[in-house]
């Protein structure tokens, strides 16, 4: 399906040290700069020792949408992410995630979930998966396959960085 994006990658780092790297500000600023044509910020990072949730916004560039949209619209999308990563004690082997994203001024959304889940003998498999739905008539195919490839390529780029720590 085009409005689906299927993410998976192993990490040399186990959960307990991939989920500290996300509960540091620097990894979520260090996401955001990954795509310099999206005006980003950190909105809200909030941690305690089971739970990341983190909230971003970004102005979603208009070449990223296709023409007969562009033109229906006055400024470019805003894009707002939440982000929460629940770790599953007691042994910390794993950590959910659930992921929404909500683009202002176009019908469209993104809901997702995925796993950060311990890998023998010392590293982690984080597995993404994350729907589309952009519900307009004719369109909406269009937008969700454009849309998809590039957020793809984001969320592998932002796993890699996870494993730089």
């Amino acid at each position: 399906m085009a409005g689906q994006v299927d993410v998976c990658r192993e990490l040399t780092l186990t959960v307990g040290q991939a989920f500290a790297v996300l509960a540091t500000e620097e990894h979520w600023r260090a996401c955001l700069r990954l795509a310099p044509e999206m005006s980003s910020a950190l909105v809200e990072l909030t941690c305690d020792d089971t739970v990341v949730d983190v909230r971003t916004r970004s102005t979603l560039p208009m070449d990223w949408l296709p023409g007969p949209v562009r033109g229906r619209l006055r400024a470019a999308p805003t894009l707002r992410r939440h982000e929460r990563w629940t770790l599953n004690p007691p042994d910390a082997a794993r950590a959910d995630i659930t992921i929404d994203i909500d683009l202002e001024r176009v019908d469209a959304s993104v809901a997702g979930h995925g796993s950060l889940t311990t890998r023998p003998p010392d590293g982690s498999l984080v597995d993404v998966h994350l729907e589309l739905s952009v519900p307009v008539p004719l369109l909406g195919g269009v937008i969700e396959a454009l849309v998809a490839g590039r957020v793809e390529a984001l969320v592998r780029r932002e796993q890699a960085l996870l494993e730089r720590g």
